[in-house]
This record gives structure tokens, sequence and C-alpha cells, in this order.
């Protein structure tokens, strides 16, 4: 091998070294720009933290999510106790008017049943005469009464089963 054919040979080396380095400082330059958009990205998400790591914040977001929890179950008791008083309330009312002596005219007179969810409650009668008025209310338990309804007290209280008040 003579002088000519080694120079030849540095050269070529010297040039291969060359691209290599090229290609390693244009892969430098590239993943450069992209470090530093993740980091402005980085920053622009951690920016209202201060200086906060993320460690720091899902331990933030962990103590509010129990708080949160606890406060769900604590929501969760007081719907289901609201839940059980509202059954309990008046929910439905049936209402019927009518004549119930012949000399008075006009409807005067009604029966109204306001029941709950479970249809118990309560029907109210009131009849109206030339020459009196009278008021009564009897329980209603589960549709039904121990006592023993007018046609029209029955009508008021099928009418709140059913919602037939239209």
């Amino acid at each position: 091998m003579d002088d000519s054919n080694i120079i030849i040979y540095i050269y070529i080396l010297a040039g291969v070294c060359l691209a290599l380095i090229m290609g390693l400082l244009l892969t430098a330059i590239v993943m450069g720009k992209k470090i530093s958009k993740l980091n402005a990205r980085y920053k622009r998400f951690m920016g209202a933290l201060g200086d906060k790591n993320i460690e720091e914040m899902l331990e933030t977001c962990m103590v509010k999510m129990q708080g949160n929890e606890q406060n769900i179950e604590i929501n969760r008791k007081d719907i289901e106790a609201l839940n059980k008083i509202t059954m309990r309330c008046v929910q439905k009312v049936g209402t019927v008017r009518y004549n119930a002596f012949e000399n008075v005219g006009s409807n005067l007179c009604y029966s109204i049943a306001l029941l709950d969810m479970n249809n118990n409650g309560v029907v109210f009668t009131g009849l109206y005469s030339r020459d009196s008025s009278s008021t009564f209310a009897k329980p209603i338990e589960g549709g039904k009464s121990k006592f023993t309804l007018s046609e029209e007290e029955i009508e008021a209280v099928k009418k709140a089963m059913y919602n037939m008040n239209g």
C-alpha cells in the first residue's frame, strides 16, 4: 500500500466522519426543537400550579377526590332520606264536585282525595245544603278505607290513584 492510497483512505474516512457529524448535528437540532416544544407544553400544563411538580399535583387531586367521594356519599344518604319522606307526601289529588241534595244547585258539594305514592291519605267530603253544611274526613290506606265511602268519595280516590284530574 502506497502513500497515495493511505491519503485516499484518510480522506474517505474524514468524509464519512464529517457526514456522521453532520447527521448527528442535524439530529441534535431536530431533537432540541422537539424538547423545546415539549418543555413549553409542560410549562403551560403546569403553569397554574406554580412550582408544584406532577407528583404534588396528583396528590392534591387525590385528596380532593377523596373529599368528593365523602360528599357524594353524604348526598346519596340525604337523597335516600328525602325519597322516603316524599313517598309519604301528598302526590295524588282527586276532586269530584256534585249536588248531594235536589234543592241545591251549582255542584256545591265536593269530595277531595289526597294520597301519597302508596295510595295512603285522606278523602275530605263537604256537603252543603240551604240549612247546613257538614265536612267529613275518612282515612285511606292502600286506596281503600275502613269506613264506608260514598260513590263520589270512591270516584275521588280513583281519580287520585289513576291521575284522572287532567
